[in-house]
């Protein structure tokens, strides 16, 4: 029984580390974006859930993380849900990714444990595949918000079946793309916000529209895996 406990307590313990580290993340690459004259500007994150026994991970997320890395500079900040950085200390565990120059690694203990906290945190689920979570925040007095009502949350592979994007390269590359300072504007608004004709649902803006395939521009079954959402708990 006392190792039960020992356990459950390990655990919740560890969830509470991978959040503080998360939102160390945030607040170092907002100070590397803005300056401190610019604070309180909305900035772009994604929360990317990729596990790498997945097949669509393996073949188009893995090979490009290097690249994606460097592309997205500060434009935006894209967190593998489950990955981290393997030090001198842990050097036994298997590498899956090499990223500027540095070796990472993967946890189903940590990925599930962030995916837990998200799920309880959001109104989103994990579809089990692999999932993109985009939402905007920003950093005052040293304190990280995060603005969920506004949020585009979608099943990769699902996008990719409809045609709605042609490859993850092409989709991420186009989302680094998307300039980091957008004063006075909500990044996932200003990139996605589009009503449907008739409808009134959220989509993409012309932004995304511009490197979506013409032929599916006009059809809502494919842009609906892009419906804008507002992913906070407690709203009816």
């Amino acid at each position: 029984m006392s190792n039960d406990l020992n356990q459950i307590k390990f655990k919740a313990a560890r969830a509470i580390q991978l959040v503080e580290e998360l939102e160390h993340q945030l607040k170092k690459a907002y100070k590397q974006t803005f300056q401190q004259s610019e604070s309180e500007q909305w900035k772009l994150f994604a929360l990317l859930f990729a596990r790498p026994g997945n097949i669509l991970t393996k073949e188009q997320i893995i090979p490009n993380l290097d690249y994606l890395h460097f592309h997205s500079g500060n434009n935006i900040d894209f967190y593998c849900i489950g990955y981290h950085k393997i030090n001198e200390v842990d050097q036994s565990k298997k590498i899956v990714v090499e990223v500027d120059n540095g070796s990472w690694g993967y946890s189903n203990l940590d990925f599930n444990k962030l995916r837990q906290y998200f799920e309880t945190e959001t109104r989103w689920t994990y579809s089990g595949r692999t999932d993109l979570i985009l939402a905007n925040y920003l950093m005052k007095s040293e304190e990280i918000f995060v603005d969920y009502s506004n949020s585009l949350a979608f099943n990769i592979e699902k996008a990719i079946a409809c045609k709605a994007i042609a490859s993850v390269e092409e989709f991420f590359t186009a989302l680094s793309n998307y300039p980091a300072h957008s004063k006075g504007e909500i990044p996932t608004i200003k990139v996605f916000k589009k009503q449907y004709i008739g409808i009134g649902k959220k989509v993409l803006w012309n932004y995304i529209l511009s490197f979506l395939p013409e032929s599916i521009i006009n059809l809502p079954e494919q842009l609906n895996t892009f419906m804008m959402l507002d992913l906070r708990k407690n709203t009816t």
